[in-house]
């Protein structure tokens, strides 16, 4: 897990999904998501790897060296230059989508994510991003609303019961059209989740059902640090993989985990 965290430029991770290498079902699914990440950028990092000024030598990124590759199109529905919005979508459900639309059609009719079919046949779920969690990409497993309903959305991934969340923050903790609706935090404590905050939080709250995994300043910080930039001990996305991992592991009443 170091050495793909390390290694890779992944920003956030939903998951690793393909189909199957053999016919059995796979039990553990993990789906890797490069923001705004293409061959490009690929390319370029395993150059610098290979013949940079890099302190471990001749390397590789680790995906390039896994068995299969194959390549996908995200391009919007109506559009050849995407969104967040209609790329996360294409990469949660397998359908293009306008820009904009986040787990919905061009018509607005829901779109059913990987991650709300598997959670249906008894896997345990986790979403985790180094970034907000009610915005684009990872909202498109949980989410069906236009982009600009970050409120909604953010409730959303509560009424998912999907079992880990982990990121930054939320970004619209209130909702500023309709104050009688609940502090998004609170929302998510009505559904059944333990909001815990950076890793102390989760270490003594780990053993709850469902857990909300946020940094401790959920105010100022829409990302979380590079890891150059990181404070030890701060919350940072290898901590909230490997958290997920213990988490979702513990489910022992389910058939795997897709994290």
């Amino acid at each position: 897990m170091k050495q793909f965290a390390k290694k890779s430029l992944v920003l956030f991770i939903a998951l690793f999904f393909t189909a199957a290498l053999s016919a059995k079902t796979p039990k553990y699914i993990f789906y890797c998501i490069g923001d705004g990440m293409s061959f490009a950028h690929v390319m370029a990092t395993q150059l610098f790897y290979e013949n940079g000024n890099y302190e471990d030598g001749n390397e590789s990124l680790v995906f390039l060296d896994f068995p299969v590759r194959s390549a996908i199109r995200t391009y919007a529905n109506n559009s050849l230059i995407t969104c967040s919005a209609a790329a996360g979508t294409a990469l949660a459900t397998g359908h293009k989508t306008n820009l904009a639309h986040i787990g919905i059609g061009p018509d607005k009719q829901p779109l059913t994510s990987v991650a709300k079919q598997l959670r249906d046949k008894g896997y345990a779920i986790g979403i985790i991003t180094s970034g907000q969690l009610d915005d684009a990409t990872p909202a498109a497993f949980y989410a069906g609303q236009m982009r600009n309903d970050t409120y909604q959305i953010g409730k959303e991934g509560a009424d998912s019961q999907f079992d880990f969340l982990a990121g930054s923050t939320l970004m619209k903790p209130f909702n500023r059209r309709d104050p009688s609706q609940p502090y998004i935090y609170d929302y998510y404590r009505q559904k059944g989740y333990t909001v815990c905050r950076g890793p102390e939080g989760y270490n003594s709250q780990k053993n709850a059902d469902k857990i909300l995994l946020v940094d401790t300043d959920t105010t100022l910080k829409k990302w979380l640090p590079y890891v150059i930039e990181r404070e030890p001990g701060k919350l940072g996305l290898e901590f909230m993989v490997q958290a997920g991992i213990e988490k979702l592991y513990k489910k022992k009443n389910k058939k795997g985990f897709f994290m």
